[in-house]
């Protein structure tokens, strides 16, 4: 492994931070939801007006819902109907980003790598049509409740993830990518933050009973437990015979108020195409993250959550790791893997020499 280190872990990440707000503390974002079927090219339509409409509205990112591609009626079909991020579809989104100068936000990509694998992925577009960032969901939803006939196994179709990756560069700030399920992890939200997360984002197909009891609940507490804005698109009504989605597209704030928000689906309507408008204002993140530094008073002298399947996992400033004899500063740490860590050399033989611990498997 090859490592170039001329700055500080510190000074980077807020090299960072700084170029990727472009210094802008506020940035208006859409939240889509509408109701997706086995019809790609219907499908697509939809999208297409939605990011329209959100063009229309001055946003500069548009979110849309887990599934955006399809919802297959069984397993067979959805097989058939995925495609490689390389195939017609991406290319499409790819437009539709470009067209619109539009970031996307496709919440939920059927992702085939080959007959044996399909992800769930979350697949970040910048406004030129470039892929960012990919997010293969890593909580797969496995679960059998008779009583209320949901009977959901997500892993019988798709492969779980196995890496978390930095937040990602926006417009609106760093955003920290999910996918429906996640929602419930709460470690995933908090290590999103650890990394420098302004925003984290959950683009479902919540069914309707768990979206009625928990939806709205859980989007809330992720906000105000991390201190960041949540992004949640979502599908919403009867797909087929046998699928509903809850709906309730929505923005929160880091304080968890709700700002903007699509019906909720009640049975009255089969399909809603809806998007909400809400600004992302840094400052005001910033405001309540001083007011309350919740982040200052975790005890990482008790307790570290920390990311062990990751080629560079977060690292606190306040945390001490151990190079022989000597205790050696978080502050100092810019890489983590399972394995081993490095650091600033703090009397360089030469230049930018850095170090490294090895750790017992």
């Amino acid at each position: 492994m090859q490592i170039i280190c001329r700055l500080s872990r510190k000074i980077f990440s807020k090299y960072l931070i700084a170029a990727s707000v472009r210094n802008m503390s506020k940035c208006t974002v859409a939240v889509c939801q509408f109701t997706a079927t086995n019809n790609k090219a219907a499908n697509l339509k939809t999208v297409k007006t939605l990011v329209g409409q959100a063009k229309e509205k001055h946003a500069k990112i548009a979110f849309l819902p887990e599934a955006s591609d399809f919802i297959a009626s069984n397993k067979k079909e959805a097989r058939e109907l995925a495609e490689s991020i390389n195939g017609d579809l991406m290319n499409d989104y790819k437009l539709i980003a470009k067209n619109n100068s539009m970031w996307l936000s496709i919440g939920g990509f059927h992702e085939k790598v080959d007959e044996d694998t399909i992800y769930n992925s979350h697949i970040l577009l910048d406004s030129s049509g470039e892929i960012k960032s990919i997010y293969r969901k890593i909580h797969l939803f496995d679960v059998a409740i008779p009583e209320k006939n949901i009977y959901l196994r997500e892993s019988d179709l798709n492969v779980g993830g196995s890496q978390i990756f930095p937040p990602s560069g926006t417009p609106a700030g760093l955003m920290g990518l999910a996918i429906c399920y996640d929602l419930r992890f709460p470690e995933l939200a908090i290590l999103q933050t650890k990394m420098g997360a302004q925003i984290l984002t959950y683009p479902s197909a919540f069914t309707h009973s768990t979206g009625e009891a928990h939806w709205e609940v859980l989007l809330r507490a992720r906000a105000i437990e991390n201190q960041c804005y949540v992004v949640a698109a979502a599908q919403f009504g009867k797909h087929n015979p046998k699928r509903t989605s809850y709906g309730q597209a929505m923005i929160i704030d880091p304080w968890g108020k709700i700002l903007a928000e699509c019906p909720k689906y009640t049975g009255e309507a089969d399909t809603n195409e809806r998007i909400a408008i809400a600004d992302i204002d840094l400052d005001y993140l910033k405001k309540v993250r001083q007011e309350m530094p919740v982040q200052q008073h975790r005890r990482n002298d008790i307790y570290d959550l920390s990311i062990i399947n990751c080629e560079s996992a977060s690292i606190d400033d306040d945390e001490t790791f151990k190079f022989a004899d000597k205790v050696v500063p978080g502050s100092t740490v810019f890489l983590r893997s399972k394995y081993c860590y490095a650091f600033t050399n703090i009397r360089c033989v030469v230049p930018g020499r850095i170090l490294f611990e090895l750790k017992k498997a």
